[in-house]
Parts: C-alpha cells; sequence; structure tokens
C-alpha cells in the first residue's frame, strides 16, 4: 500500500526559512487557483511579499471576476490563517510589451 499525502505534507514551507517582507513580485500565468502560477504566488506571499499577477488576456476577466466574486478564498489562505492579497492582476501580453520597450 503506498502511502497517502496529507494536505499538509505537500504545501510549501518557503515562510518558514525566508522572510520576504517589504519585497514585491510578480507571478505571470496565473488564471485560477489549481496551477503553478498560484501556488508561487501564495508561497511567496506566505513568506511576506506583496503579489501582482499577469495572466494571458483571453482570461483576464475570467480570473478578476473570479477574484471579485471570491471564488479563490479558500485557496487564499495562508499558513498564518490570514487571506493572500493580490495587489494588482496585469495583462501579461501588456507587460511584456512595455519591458521590451525599455530594452
Amino acid at each position: 500500500m503506498s502511502p497517502t499525502l496529507t494536505e499538509s505534507s505537500t504545501q510549501l514551507a518557503m515562510s518558514s526559512t525566508i522572510d520576504l517582507s517589504g519585497k514585491t513580485a510578480f507571478i505571470a500565468g496565473v488564471a485560477d487557483s489549481t496551477g503553478y502560477g498560484w501556488a508561487i504566488a501564495k508561497a511567496l506571499a506566505d513568506a511576506g511579499c506583496k503579489i501582482i499577477v499577469g495572466t494571458w488576456p483571453p482570461v483576464l476577466k475570467i480570473f478578476e471576476r473570479g477574484l471579485s466574486k471570491g471564488n479563490f478564498d479558500d485557496d487564499s489562505i495562508l499558513s498564518d490563517g490570514s487571506k493572500m492579497v493580490i495587489e494588482k492582476v496585469s495583462n501579461f501580453s501588456y507587460l511584456i510589451l512595455f519591458f521590451r520597450h525599455l530594452t
């Protein structure tokens, strides 16, 4: 019989080893609360980062609507019981064009 993974054994434990208070992280590719982008954002928020996410233009409005309706609230709970705050949601294509212009 293989061991059963519990929720606590699969969560990232970054916050216990890294303090990123006062830092801001931009995570690209967040479109819902089930992918790698969300997990990375949550781990960075748990470590103290302010979170800005970039999403693909076709899902931008869907993601923003889900956030405003509270669809991701259960998945936003951090290890201290607080809720992850997403400071800004950006159109990822716009940011790529902006950064290309700067270089």
